[in-house]
Formats: structure tokens, C-alpha cells, sequence
């Protein structure tokens, strides 16, 4: 994936620690579908979920909580979980 993606997890959590809203794994894993694909769509579900709606294909649910648990373990194993969830993202 592209080498922004690296620093984007240490950048949103300065970023959202600096402003008024609290911190959210949906939130940052949505900037980060729709930074890797701009034509899609994501809404954020009650329970923590995330739709992500894929133009020309069926809509996806990505539960963002396991990748949160990976997040809170380091750098490293966050970059390899949200990469393994943007690349299920695809399609075929």
C-alpha cells in the first residue's frame, strides 16, 4: 500500500488528541478506506461497524474493532491489518 498509510495512524491520533472530538477506530479506518479508494462511500453503523459502499459492487461491512486491538499493539501491526482490510476491499 502506499507509504502514506504508515503515518497516518500516528498523524490521526495527534490530530483527533488535538481537537475537541474523542478518538475513534471507525473513524480513522473510514479516512483510511476513503483515502485508498475515493469512490467509495462509508457510513458509520451504531454498533462500531463500518458500510462501506463499493460503486458497481456489493456493499461491505468492516468490523473495526479487531483492527483497533492490532492498532494497540504497534505500528507494525496496525499497518498489516488495515492493509489486509483495504485489500479485501478491492475487489475482484
Amino acid at each position: 500500500m502506499r507509504p502514506i498509510l504508515n503515518f497516518l495512524v500516528p498523524a490521526a491520533l495527534v490530530f483527533y488528541g488535538g481537537c475537541g472530538e474523542p478518538f475513534s477506530w471507525p473513524r480513522l479506518m473510514a479516512s483510511k478506506i476513503t483515502y485508498e479508494y475515493p469512490s467509495y462511500r462509508v457510513d458509520e453503523l451504531a454498533d462500531g461497524k463500518l458500510l462501506v459502499h463499493r460503486p458497481g459492487m456489493t456493499d461491505v461491512t468492516v468490523d473495526v474493532e479487531p483492527i483497533g486491538r492490532f492498532c494497540q499493539r504497534g505500528p507494525k501491526d496496525c499497518s498489516y491489518a488495515t492493509d489486509q482490510v483495504l485489500m479485501q476491499l478491492r475487489g475482484p
